[in-house]
C-alpha cells in the first residue's frame, strides 16, 4: 500500500502562514495563489506571470517576491509506504 503526500513549503518562501493566501501584487491583487497558477500554467518570468494573469506589473515592489516564487517548487511529494507489520 502507497501513500502519496503533497505537503506545501511555502514555509520556505517565507510565507509565514501555510496554507492562507497572501497578496504579492497590491497594486493588481495578485495572490500567491494567482502565481502558483500562472506558473504551472508554463509562466517562466515576472513578465510571463503577470501575461498569464491578464494583469499589468505596476510599481514592481513585487518583482523580488515573484522571482523567489519562479525559482522555488511550491510542493513536492513524498511516497511514504505504509508497513504491513501485522
Amino acid at each position: 500500500m502507497y501513500l502519496i503526500m503533497i505537503i506545501n513549503c511555502g514555509a520556505n518562501l517565507g510565507l509565514p502562514f501555510l496554507g492562507k493566501t497572501m497578496y504579492i501584487c497590491n497594486c493588481t491583487a495578485v495572490r500567491d495563489s494567482d502565481v502558483r497558477a500562472a506558473i504551472d500554467r508554463g509562466a517562466m518570468s515576472v513578465t510571463q506571470v503577470f501575461e498569464t494573469l491578464g494583469e499589468k506589473q505596476s510599481c514592481g515592489k513585487c518583482t523580488p517576491e515573484v522571482r523567489k516564487m519562479l525559482g522555488q517548487n511550491y510542493c513536492y511529494s513524498t511516497d511514504l509506504r505504509a508497513s504491513n507489520t501485522g
